[in-house]
């Protein structure tokens, strides 16, 4: 392996002038050969997408006391266009965009597989936002996303990364999307997330939508989505599938709302079990299947003191207010102690209600202490 500055091909770096032509020489030069493509310190100014060579480039933005030292400014464009390209990383690299006509992504990829990119922040211009999508995947499989950032400086960009019908799969790993209108929207493909962080969201964090593309899945596991107080953190609709949201914190800035159900028509295969899950700050457009959509349990207690059971006697406890219980949940019951034999059920009596019934039948009398009961709901 061996390493080019770009410089070596003529670029400035000055942020002034147009160093699109010396950048896309030295691309097509190193790349194929296994060599390392370095942006040593400076800023880029490019005026049309970069584009990788079919196979084998690392480039990689020259680390400055752990911050970005190379900077890519497209002006007017997308920063790349990767098309066709398997095994090739982009490292350590600003991107930030400038112009007056905004394109429509800042990176693209398409047909390409095995691509890394690791430690690349996007920065918006305010008046310069992309109107798709700043990372478009449209089709691609072993794609890793690590540590990528997506902010803007104030206004709400369209959305962070947007995986299309049948984009193949892709891994988010520490990734960061803040100030855009949707986090991450998911019309196909299976994606895996990782510890995202999110906030300052305008419209979703996460949109799950995959209608058209049936062998869509998608899993988020940790990190946090923290809409604005107008906006959901998690939007499920028509044709969500094979999708679970697991130890995620979701939530509005103001804590008041989690997420919203739009559709369910033609879903399967849906769990949500997020951090602070809180089914009274969810809303929902349709009736849920729970065959379709399985939420985090529900929970409840209740302190109680049966007293004596003699032989054939039963008692219910008071009601237990457990928010979001219908008549088409089970309910599991945690007693406090040993119940010596005695038959102990737990129901739903009526919407939000829970009540406990027991029953002995052990030929005896049982007298039953105190103490703390708690139920679980289930919902699949």
């Amino acid at each position: 392996m061996y390493i080019v500055d770009v410089r070596a091909f003529s670029a400035i770096g000055d942020g002034v002038t147009d160093d699109t032509s010396a950048i896309q020489s030295a691309i097509t030069n190193v790349g194929g050969s296994g060599g390392t493509l370095l942006f040593s310190p400076g800023v880029y100014k490019t005026t049309s997408p970069l584009t990788l060579p079919a196979v084998g480039i690392h480039i990689i933005g020259a680390n400055t006391g752990g911050s970005f030292g190379a900077v890519l400014r497209p002006y007017n464009c997308a920063a790349f266009s990767i098309a066709s390209v398997h095994h090739c990383f982009i490292e350590n690299l600003m991107i930030w965009v400038q112009g007056t006509t905004p394109p429509a992504t800042y990176i693209t990829l398409q047909d390409c597989y095995s691509i890394k990119l690791k430690d690349i922040r996007i920065h918006l211009d305010t008046t310069y936002e992309c109107t798709e999508a700043a990372i478009l995947q449209t089709s691609g499989n072993d794609v890793v996303y690590d540590h990528v950032i997506v902010r803007s400086d104030g206004d709400y960009f369209t959305v962070g990364f947007k995986f299309a019908n049948g984009c193949g799969t892709a891994t988010l790993v520490g990734c960061d999307v803040e100030t855009c209108g949707t986090g991450i929207l998911h019309l196909g493909g299976q994606i895996t997330v990782l510890g995202l962080y999110s906030e300052r969201l305008g419209q979703y964090g996460v949109s799950l939508e995959p209608s058209g593309d049936s062998t869509a899945a998608f899993r988020m596991f940790g990190g946090q989505l923290i809409a604005d107080n107008s906006a959901v953190a998690i939007a499920v609709k028509d044709g969500c599938k094979n999708s679970y949201i697991i130890g995620t914190y979701a939530t509005r800035a103001n804590n008041s709302f989690q997420g919203w159900i739009y559709g369910l028509s033609g879903s399967s295969n849906i769990k949500i079990d997020t951090a602070n899950f809180d089914w009274s700050k969810w809303g929902s457009s349709v009736s849920i299947d729970p065959s379709v959509l399985r939420l985090q349990p529900l929970r409840g207690s209740i302190t109680w003191n049966p007293g004596s059971l003699a032989d054939g006697a039963g008692e219910t406890s008071s009601a237990i207010t457990v928010t979001g219980a219908t008549f088409l949940h089970g309910v599991e019951v945690r007693p406090p102690y040993d119940l010596q034999g005695i038959t102990c059920t737990g129901y739903v009596s009526a919407a939000d209600t829970v009540k406990i019934r027991l029953q002995n039948e052990t030929g005896g009398t049982i007298d039953l202490a105190s103490g703390t009961w708690n139920v679980v709901v289930r919902r699949d």
